[in-house]
């Protein structure tokens, strides 16, 4: 299987359903995460992950320094072990969605862990 590369371009996120899950508090619930239904619940409930904290957490555990030599900015390496992650899990659709969801979100917890501009130009 190929590794998953995260690529912002290729998501299809609602802004309506994006901004709510951005300004809301997060419940707990794992379908309050934009691209995560039934099927993609039962599947990370399946890896351990039952709810958003979780989740959000899962996302932190995997930040880390790209390899020496290797070619790639801090973020983007991020995004692509979190999209490496969930194609592990069994993730397919909407993975990409799911992973700019809980980006966008730590990012407003914590400053600086997601910034979108890096994928521009």
């Amino acid at each position: 299987m190929a590794m998953a590369v995260f690529d912002p371009k290729k998501t299809t996120l609602n802004e309506d359903a994006i901004g709510e899950f951005l300004r809301g508090v997060v419940t707990g619930d794992l379908t309050e995460v934009p691209g995560v239904g039934p099927a993609n619940a039962d599947k990370f409930a399946d890896a351990g992950i039952t709810n958003t904290h979780q989740l959000l957490g899962k996302f932190l555990m995997l930040k880390q320094d790209p390899p020496a030599g290797e070619d790639i900015h801090p973020i983007a390496f991020h995004m692509n072990c979190m999209a490496e992650w969930l194609q592990s899990i069994g993730i397919s659709s909407h993975r990409g969605n799911i992973a700019l969801a809980v980006a966008e979100k730590s990012d407003i917890m914590l400053p600086g862990i997601y910034d979108g501009s890096i994928y521009s130009g």
